[in-house]
């Protein structure tokens, strides 16, 4: 039986914040993989590769820039 600890590794920890990064950006540029793409200095196939090893579900990211 494994006991957590409440330790979140470094990798773990930089993917939790790339992933508020992200959608913060595709919410304030209302879904735009654009205009995050020059915000946050990837290109745009970059971008979208990041997105996916994140699991950054884009439909939900552009719904929450709508609303």
């Amino acid at each position: 039986l494994a006991v957590s600890t409440g330790h979140v590794s470094a990798a773990e920890a930089r993917d939790d914040f790339e992933r508020a990064y992200f959608e913060f950006h595709l919410a304030r540029e209302g879904g735009s993989m654009t205009r995050v793409a020059e915000k946050t200095g990837l290109e745009r196939t970059h971008l979208y590769r990041k997105l996916k090893q994140l699991g950054v579900d884009l439909g939900r990211a552009k719904k929450a820039a709508v609303n």
